[in-house]
């Protein structure tokens, strides 16, 4: 099993510059999609173990509440230590890379499939959409989240 993770890390990190940026007007993240970009793939596999290792080494983390919640795609909580839980963590990660290599054989996959269970974080990811937009900063193409108008 740690060879596998290993494997997984490494092959993450290799391949972690070969997605492409999106450009959309607002996108509407589904699970696994922590970079919010609208697509589920190797960079936010990246994204959910870079998280892992900063929490692990007692740092922020690079990944807000929010992302966290949309990267836990297995529902599970694991604990490092009394003060630190994570939510998004390397099965999580795994979980991503198979829906990738899944989805790019068969579009037609879908996470729940992938996981074998009914998502449960929808209502984060709804609680999530409710508040924010995500955006393309026009200066410097980055995709962002915003605060939605709460008019």
């Amino acid at each position: 099993m740690k060879k596998l993770s290993i494997g997984i890390i490494t092959g993450v990190l290799l391949c972690g510059m070969l997605t492409a940026p999106v450009s959309a007007e607002e996108i509407i993240p589904q699970m696994g999609d922590v970079n919010l970009d609208g697509t589920v793939n190797i960079a936010d596999a990246q994204l959910i173990l870079r998280d892992y290792v900063e929490v692990m080494c007692q740092l922020d983390g690079c990944l807000t509440k929010e992302q966290r919640a949309l990267g836990n795609v297995d529902g599970k909580t694991e604990k490092f230590t009394d003060s630190i839980e994570f939510i998004a963590s390397v099965s999580d990660a795994e979980f991503v890379l198979i829906y990738y290599c899944a989805h790019l054989v068969d579009p037609t996959v879908t996470m729940e499939s992938v996981v074998g269970r009914e998502l449960k974080s929808d209502a984060a990811l709804v609680a999530f959409n409710e508040k924010y937009r995500i955006e393309q900063n026009p200066e410097t193409g980055v995709l962002e989240a915003v605060l939605r108008d709460q008019t």
